[in-house]
């Protein structure tokens, strides 16, 4: 059958926080699946921002465009896997851990990679790690050319945080991949090169060529779901040594509309294991006894069960910035404190659930560089 999704596109919490969901790309989570269709909404660009851990991605204010795209999936990976979007059919294959490159095709262009096909991914990827290759391709442009095209390519996941979307949806323990592609090309009516290439020479071909093309493409990823929630791409060309902007691009494909994938029994399990915390609140427990996670604060939780309050109390040792908020389970925050800097002293904040919607929420109060998170229910 076929599996549809519809949501709210482009081209192609902090770390401290104890998750159940592992902050990594597996082939379990994370490898695209044959037939599903996804339907992504553009939205103004976001630009990336800084890489690093405890990155706060404020993209609030983006707008919604009117553009939507799609982008589908097919075939089998131990031969050809395709994607198809924006009218251009991409094709991969997986060997062994590693992801392959094998070419691409529209009505105007078609390239294929010699072999050795250049690896753009490898399972599991976490945080730091980093992927460069270089590939060659050949080809044809408008059935009159022959086609050239080579360069670089680096894949690394650098930078983890918390990720802040349109319409106050919250996203906590989010790692960002980020690929860069450098490529060079050559036409030529006859079908002849006028030079050699392999991977030990691109470098010096792409540094003396007039005119690059430099490809970055920046995807969220959050625990529990396939694939990533944001994209943003940067396409710069490079000519006589003048970077100029050609295009760039953002695409939301939110939590809500991934959760409607079938048979996606690998990421509903971690779903389902909640996502910041191996601690649950139930609203028959009263208390939650103090915990002290750094020299600087300690911290404990109340529940009230009958008037459907929480009462957090948190002791601080020194000068410190507090933040808390109250999200659904999809990550959509429904009360917000926003950070402030505090003196040492002793503070308590009250956050009432009884008229929100839904029947479990995550508390987390983030406090210096620390986080504590508990589930509540109703």
């Amino acid at each position: 059958m076929k599996k549809t999704v519809f949501s709210l596109l482009v081209i192609v919490f902090l770390s401290t926080i104890t998750t159940i969901a592992q902050n990594s790309l597996t082939l379990e989570t994370s490898l695209p699946r044959d037939s599903d269709e996804i339907i992504k909404q553009q939205i103004s660009f976001c630009s990336p921002g800084k890489a690093g851990t405890n990155i706060t991605w404020d993209f609030r204010d983006s707008k919604f465009l009117n553009e939507v795209q799609c982008t589908y999936y097919k075939g089998n990976w131990d031969s050809i896997f395709c994607m198809q979007q924006y009218g251009t059919i991409y094709k991969y294959k997986l060997s062994k851990d590693s992801l392959l490159f094998l070419g691409y095709e529209n009505p105007t262009t078609q390239i294929k990679f010699t072999t050795p096909a250049p690896p753009i991914l490898r399972y599991p990827f976490n945080y730091g790690d980093t992927l460069t290759t270089s590939f060659i391709g050949s080809g044809g442009y408008s059935h009159i050319y022959a086609l050239r095209a080579y360069g670089k390519i680096r894949t690394t996941i650098d930078a983890t945080g918390i990720l802040l979307l349109p319409d106050c949806d919250t996203l906590h323990n989010v790692m960002r991949l980020h690929r860069r592609e450098i490529i060079g090309q050559q036409l030529s009516p006859s079908g002849f090169f006028d030079q050699c290439l392999d991977s030990l020479n691109i470098d010096r071909k792409l540094q003396n060529d007039s005119v690059t093309w430099q490809v970055d493409t920046y995807q969220w990823y959050l625990p529990g779901y396939r694939y990533p929630v944001l994209e943003s791409i940067e396409n710069t060309i490079t000519q006589k040594e003048v970077p100029k902007r050609h295009f760039c691009q953002s695409t939301l494909f939110l939590p809500e509309a991934q959760e409607i994938l079938e048979s996606d029994t690998e990421n509903n399990y971690i779903r389902e294991q909640t996502y910041f915390s191996q601690e649950s609140v139930h609203s028959k427990e009263i208390t939650s006894p103090e915990n002290k996670l750094s020299d600087k604060f300690s911290i404990s939780c109340q529940i009230d069960p009958i008037n459907h309050i929480i009462s957090i109390q948190y002791n601080l040792y020194q000068n410190t910035t507090v933040e808390i908020l109250l999200a659904s389970i999809s990550g959509m925050v429904l009360y917000h404190e926003p950070p402030q800097t505090k003196s040492s002293g002793f503070y308590s904040s009250e956050v009432s659930f009884d008229q929100l919607p839904g029947n479990e929420f995550i508390l987390t109060a983030i406090i210096d560089d620390k986080c504590k998170s508990w589930k509540i229910k109703k």
